[in-house]
């Protein structure tokens, strides 16, 4: 009978290594593998966040506890698409203070991946404990500045690679219990085209509006309290270093007086206080705040990103400071602040001064202390930028090895965002590829019209100057140059029609159906936008009058008996709820994009494939299709529509029926299914026989 093993701790997954003699085998490790039915096993829940589930489990290969991540909801391809990349991006981050990611891939098609398992507990809890222990935030803030500062390296090397966190908050800050401390869950995690190097670009969305990806309100990324004003904003606005900075500081704010920093009764008082930077200050809830301290988190967590810290190392810098007894540039600190940090410093030099002659040692030391603290301090702050400067350097040589050679790359990224209508992220792609390679005059063009499309005729003007200058192109710059010439304004409603028929008239299609398409996507007020739908939709079919309306209230949209009716983008992101495009000659579904729809009649249109309305099944539980071209229903297989109408198409057999679940009303024509065929589908949904066509 084998001996009790009475070691402390011990592991039964250390047990392999510790066999009996008589169970000796000389490839132990390999017969495991080689045994091993699945990879991972023993799964324990851990935790639950808003896209995923966490299980600890063991690696059967490897013989160590790992974390796994599995997705919640695997309905949406886009979701699990956006999981993956999750995973890969994290595991392209090399950095001791960043959750390494050990393996991914797909289990009867559901994604997975595992990583890096942290026996201990988040930064959220605790603090949590050290509060309901009643400690004092100053009882634990060496330690909690060390915390920070890890976290702070962490970004800092993530920005260096161009990647943003987006989500940084006490939660997704792990610690260890013997002291690792990685920084977790980069699922809203996004490239920074302009910073990021060749390789990092595979990981870049082109979707502007990742509607998949969202966590409140169907447009705000983050977590309320820390996430920083543009990503509270309900319109779309630029994401840059400076929003982690934000939230880094919203943390460092948490650390000095164990509260996130933007509250509410509710979470739209939440992003209106984030928004206009309305928050009591740490020193308010927490009296013994250093000074210091607090100064860096109001500059971190400017309203303005441009008066926050340029940069993790600058805010890093500046918390170090307060550690080695500097003052900080935040806190403006006169003579007097000066002079105390400086004796607090030098506590024997400062004690021997007080038994010499008390009035000539204070006007002496005033004297030559002011100017040796100006010329240390002078010293300090120069070695610390020379240091700042040189740890950047390398980074940027590090992170960015890209010269000429590497500009085409990001010129084909930019034609593959414009080709997707994305203009924002052409831009940056355009940017960085002619930063790379001022010579490559297609990139040049390219920027023109983007400036153009985004209304900024003058920069427009000044790309188009390395260019073989389009004419066409150059006129209408000029001409609305002339109207607006400020380029941080936009158009206004009269002038935006007359460039739409400036670029009809200068045959400038292609350019004016990517305006069309930015505009509908961009905000507006709901009679505004109407205006802009209707007004250009005629200038675009070239008509005088059609047939429209809008009920505000039940959101129900009508372009029906508009035979003329070719295109009507200007209607992508319109408030619909309900669309009647039947009997007009529209071919395609680009005019409902973004329209959460519930009800579609496309009855009597050019429409001949269903296979592009995929994007619009979640909400989808009405769809007429009578008198089209359209032969099959895979395409929306497994949706949730309720009421469909089939009649005077070619659609005649049950395949795919059967796998709309909710389906309970259709509409065919007389003589469409066989008399069989008839019979079962009576028998399973509400059927309405058609006699004529309508």
């Amino acid at each position: 009978m084998a001996e009790k093993r009475k070691e402390e701790g011990y592991s039964k997954k250390l047990a392999h290594f510790c066999d009996e003699v008589s169970n000796f085998s000389e490839t132990p490790i390999i017969d495991n593998i080689k045994d091993c039915f699945e990879r991972y096993s023993e799964l324990d829940f851990l935790n639950e966040g808003g896209a995923k589930v966490i299980y600890r489990c063991l690696d059967n290969y490897t013989g160590r506890e790992v974390a796994m991540a599995k997705l919640k909801d695997n309905s949406i391809p886009t979701r699990k698409e956006r999981f993956l990349q999750e995973a890969q991006l994290t595991s392209s981050l090399q950095h001791p203070n960043i959750v390494p990611v050990y393996d991914l891939g797909l289990e009867d098609e559901l994604p997975w991946f595992t990583m890096k398992f942290i026996s201990g507990r988040s930064l959220y809890e605790i603090l949590e404990e050290d509060k309901k222990n009643q400690l004092s935030p100053n009882d634990k803030l060496s330690r909690n500045l060390d915390y920070f500062l890890k976290v702070c390296d962490a970004i800092a090397y993530a920005h260096s690679k161009g990647v943003l966190h987006l989500d940084l908050k006490p939660d997704n800050i792990q610690i260890g219990n013997y002291g690792d401390l990685v920084v977790c869950d980069w699922g809203l995690a996004n490239i920074l085209a302009e910073n990021c190097d060749e390789n990092m670009l595979q990981f870049y969305s082109f979707n502007p509006f990742d509607k998949e990806s969202v966590t409140i309100d169907g447009m705000i990324k983050g977590s309320p309290g820390y996430m920083a004003p543009e990503q509270a904003s309900y319109k779309k606005a630029k994401k840059s270093e400076a929003t982690d900075i934000f939230a880094l500081g919203a943390i460092l704010y948490t650390i000095l007086c164990y509260e996130k920093p933007f509250k509410g009764p509710d979470l739209n008082q939440v992003l209106s206080n984030t928004c206009e930077g309305l928050y009591p200050t740490a020193r308010k809830l927490n009296p013994a705040s250093p000074e210091a301290l607090e100064a860096i988190c109001r500059k971190a967590m400017a309203v303005k990103p441009e008066d926050r810290y340029s940069s993790v190392l600058e805010l890093q810098k500046e918390v170090l400071s307060y550690r080695e007894g500097f003052a900080t540039n935040a806190e403006n600190a006169g003579i007097i602040k000066l002079l105390n940090l400086w004796i607090k410093r030098n506590k024997i030099v400062s004690a021997l001064g007080g038994f010499s002659a008390l009035l000539i040692i204070i006007f002496t030391v005033i004297y030559f202390e002011k100017i040796n603290l100006e010329k240390e301090n002078a010293r300090q702050q120069a070695e610390n930028s020379l240091q700042l400067a040189e740890k950047m350097r390398l980074e940027k040589d590090y992170a960015i090895k890209i010269n000429k050679k590497a500009a085409p790359r990001f010129f084909e990224r930019a034609q593959l965002a414009y080709s997707t209508f994305n203009i924002d992220d052409a831009v940056n792609f355009c940017g960085s590829a002619v930063e790379l390679n001022p010579e490559l005059t297609e990139a040049w063009h390219l920027k023109a019209e983007l400036h153009f499309i985004k209304e900024e005729f003058n920069q427009a003007l000044a790309a188009l100057v390395h260019t073989k200058q389009n004419s066409a192109l150059l006129k209408i710059c000029d001409e609305f140059r002339e109207v607006k010439n400020d380029d941080s304004i936009k158009l206004d409603p009269t002038d935006r029609l007359i460039l739409i028929k400036r670029l009809r008239e200068l045959k400038l299609n292609p350019l004016s159906i990517r305006y069309i398409h930015y505009k509908a996507n961009s905000t507006m007020e709901l009679d505004e936008r109407i205006d802009f739908a209707y007004q250009t939709t005629l200038i675009m079919n070239n008509l005088k009058r059609m047939n429209f309306s809008y009920n505000k209230e039940t959101r129900l949209l009508s372009l029906s008996n508009n035979k003329s009716l070719k295109t009507a983008l200007a209607f992508q992101n319109f408030p619909a709820k309900s669309t009647d495009l039947s009997h007009s000659s529209i071919s395609d579904f680009t005019s409902i994009t973004s329209q959460k729809l519930h009800s579609l009649n496309i009855s009597s249109t050019s429409i001949s494939s269903l296979r592009h309305l995929t994007g619009h099944l979640n909400l989808l539980r009405e769809l007429k299709l009578s008198d089209t071209a359209i032969r099959s229903l895979l395409p929306i297989r497994n949706s949730q529509i309720e009421s469909l109408d089939i009649s005077w198409t070619d659609i005649n057999t049950l395949q795919h029926l059967d796998s709309l679940a909710n389906l309970k009303k259709i509409t065919i024509h007389a003589g469409q299914f066989k008399k069989g065929e008839l019979k079962k589908l009576q028998s399973l949904y509400e059927v309405t026989i058609k006699e004529k066509k309508n």
